[in-house]
Parts: structure tokens; sequence; C-alpha cells
């Protein structure tokens, strides 16, 4: 018994012992953990172009809505000049006028109202020119020398006249002194007295007058009177020539909203014709306002229509100095010929604008960029690890983003979900290689 219990003391710590050298210690350092897996991809220089594909629709070049200067009835709607419509029902073969989808081009005819009230109007006010330019022509020419000599002649009458009243006069007035006459034929006398000295002064004036022609006062009425009568021609004979409605360029008719018989007003306007200039037409596309100052006139685009496949080269005609407010966008204006009227106002279209190029630039994917604190960085590996650095960013593609700053070529980033990386964090590269140089099908 005592040699059981001997032995059992010698084996017991050698079985301990012996377990643990096997048992972990939990005091020890853990096992070491799986690192994560990244792909890469390397800072290549590329040529990088960043479109902006935006719709909209067709707009004319011009738009023109035809009402009437004047007042009047519709007295004719012309036919097209080239193949009208014509349309035969029992027998009655007729030719249709103007109408939506007929071309015109400028000083065509669209609309002829009755000017037969103008034209009266304009005949009464040439004569009152005709009238008032005969008074300015008389005044100017003023007497002719018989008719001084005529002025003269009457005035040396009226001189005898006045003579002979004077003496008559101081001779009753000596009678009246001896009673030899009487008191009423003494006032007679004395009254052709007077009469005849107003006779001579009147000839006398007409002599002046006659020798000194007519005043600046007359002649500035005389002309004031042509002139005003001038002005009143001028104005009958606009209303005449605006009874008379011409197309103001080459046109469509898009619209007509009245016919042959019609009156129609200047006030309240009454419309009459819709015309679009269709030759050129322009897509009118709402640009986000980060792109201010990226287009400029005259800049190619590529439009593309409904039902054709190939896109339609445009140059950028007009652009907004306004932005919306609500929108936040600029309205920017793409021209595109339409000679040969493939085209219509109100088509949908996409545009596509080339709103920045950057050639040989350094380039990433866009999903390699992360944002700390709203600074763009990327996970750089170099050493089994990986590094954030901070960059700063250029134009940027569906897929690629430039590189202003941060990166060099040749530097290779991670293209993985960057939410699992920290900065300096052990990595292996998935398969032993960087995104670069795997297949496209596998990238």
């Amino acid at each position: 018994m005592r040699c059981l219990v001997c032995l059992l003391w010698c084996v017991l710590p050698l079985a301990v012992l012996g377990c643990a050298r096997e048992a972990p210690n939990p005091l020890g350092a853990a096992a070491p953990l799986e690192k994560t897996e990244v792909a890469l991809v390397p800072v290549m220089r590329q040529d990088l172009t960043a479109n902006l594909e935006l719709v909209g629709n067709f707009l004319p070049a011009r738009r023109s809505v035809i009402v009437a200067e004047v007042d009047g009835v519709i007295e004719t709607i012309p036919t097209p000049k080239v193949n009208p419509t014509v349309v035969e029902v029992e027998g009655i073969r007729e030719t249709l006028p103007l109408d939506i989808g007929a071309s015109v081009q400028k000083g065509d005819l669209l609309v002829q109202l009755d000017a037969s009230d103008y034209e009266l109007a304009l005949e009464a006010e040439r004569a009152k020119l005709a009238q008032a330019k005969a008074d300015l022509a008389k005044l100017l020419s003023w007497k002719r020398p018989e008719e001084i000599a005529l002025s003269k002649a009457l005035y040396d009458e009226a001189q005898a006249n006045f003579t002979r009243a004077e003496s008559a006069f101081e001779r009753s007035d000596r009678l009246l002194k001896t009673n030899a006459t009487s008191t009423s034929e003494h006032e007679e006398k004395h009254a052709n007295a007077l009469k005849a000295r107003a006779l001579l002064a009147h000839a006398e004036a007409n002599v002046a007058m006659a020798e000194a022609g007519p005043t600046a006062e007359e002649i500035a009425v005389a002309k004031a009177a042509v002139a005003s009568a001038e002005a009143q021609v001028k104005q009958k004979q606009w209303r005449v020539d605006k009874t008379t409605i011409t197309a103001p360029y080459g046109a469509v008719i898009t619209d007509r909203y009245v016919d042959v018989g019609e009156r129609v007003t200047a006030l309240p306007r009454v419309e009459i014709m819709e015309l679009m200039e269709v030759r050129f037409l322009v897509a009118e596309v709402g640009v986000p306002e980060r792109f201010f100052g990226r287009l400029q006139l005259l800049d190619q685009a590529q439009v593309r229509v409904q039902g054709r496949s190939e896109p339609v080269p445009g140059l950028v005609v007009r652009i907004n100095e306004k932005v919306d407010p609500g929108s936040r966008t600029f309205r920017v204006r793409i021209g595109i010929d339409n000679g040969d009227r493939q085209f219509h106002v109100g088509q949908f279209v996409r545009v596509l604008l080339n709103v920045a190029s950057s050639p040989e630039t350094l380039t990433i994917p866009l999903r390699a960029v992360t944002y700390s604190g709203g600074q763009p960085s990327v996970f750089v590996f170099a050493d089994d690890k990986v590094s954030l650095r901070p960059i700063e960013l250029g134009i940027e593609t569906d897929d690629l983003v430039e590189v202003a700053a941060g990166l060099k070529e040749g530097d290779q980033v991670v293209v993985d979900d960057p939410a699992v990386l920290t900065d300096n964090m052990p990595v292996r590269v998935r398969g032993g290689t960087s995104v670069a140089q795997l297949p496209a099908s596998q990238r």
C-alpha cells in the first residue's frame, strides 16, 4: 500500500506536466487572423471626356403669331403657290386656301383685308395735301408785277378822292362861318373827308404789302399746313398697306384661326395664323448649374431623335445666363439643320453634351474613391498593407474619375468596398494580381 501511494506521487506530476504542455495558454497571444483580400488597379494615364446626357424637345428657330394691325373684314386668303390643294365635290372644283402644313416664302400674301374705306380716306387726305401745297406756292410766288401796279393805281385814286373830299370839307367850313351852308351839309362833307382818308390809308398799306411780300410767319403757317397734310396722307397710306398681310420670313403655317368673311380687329387682338421656321430646329435642355462655364457657344453636341438610329450633329447656339431657382438648371439650346424636314417641332430628343475633357490625365475607377469628412480619398497598396491617402478629383465619367493631385502614375489603389478597410491595414492581393492585369470579363 505504501509503495502504491509513492508510485502515484511520482506519476501524477508527470501527467500534469504533460497536459500543461498540450493545453493552450489562456494568457498567451491569439492565433493570427486571416488577411482581407483586396483587388487593385494601377493609376493610369488616358484621355478622359465627360459627357452629359439630357432630354428635351425640338423648338422652331422662329415662331410668329400673325395678327391684323388694322380692323377689317377678310377679303382673300390665297392658295399656296406650290402644289395647291384642290378638292372636287359634285362636279364643283375648288382650290383650298393657305392652311396648316403649307409653306410660304418671305413676302408671300397671307391675308387680304377689305381696304375700300381706307382707300377713300386716303384720297380725301391727298386732296387736302394738294390744296395746302397750292396755298403755299401762291404765298411764295406772292404778287405779280401787274398786281403791284394795280395796287399803286388804287392808291393814286384814293389819294385823289381824299384831296377832293378834304377840299370840299374846308370850303364847307368857311361857308358855315358865314351861314352860307347848313350844319348837316357841313357834317356830311366832314364824314366824306374822314372816309377818304381811311381808304387812302388802306390803299397805301396794300401797296406796302405788295412790295414787301409775305412775312416769315405767314410762310411758316403755310408750310406747317403742308406738313400736316403730308402726315395725314402717310397715316392713311399706312392703313391701306396694313390691309395686305404678308409672311415676315420663309416658314410653315402650323395653325389658321380665321376664314374669309370674318372681321378681325387690332384691339382686342385677333390671331389669324401661326408660322414657324423649321429649316433649323433647336433642342432645348436644362443643364445642371454645376456645369455653368463648361459650355460655350458653338460647342458641338449630339442629338438623338426617336426613330433614328444615328445621332444628329448639332451646335450650342444659345446659353441662358439665368439659373432656374426651382430646378437649379439653366437652359441651353442646340441647333440642328432640318433642311430636309425630317424632324418636327415638339419631338422628344436626347442631347449629349461634352462638358469637360482632359487628354493624357491620371485616372482611377470611380468606385475606388471614398470620402472621409467630405474629403475624397483612396486606399493605396504598398508593402502588403493599404494606407488612406487624400486626393483631389477632376472631371468624371460614368465609371472613371480624373485625379488632379495626390497620386502618381503606377500607384496601386483598392477598388473593393473601402468600408471594410482601415488605414495601415495589412491585406493580401486577391489572386496575387491587380484588376488591371485581369481579363476585362473578370474585372
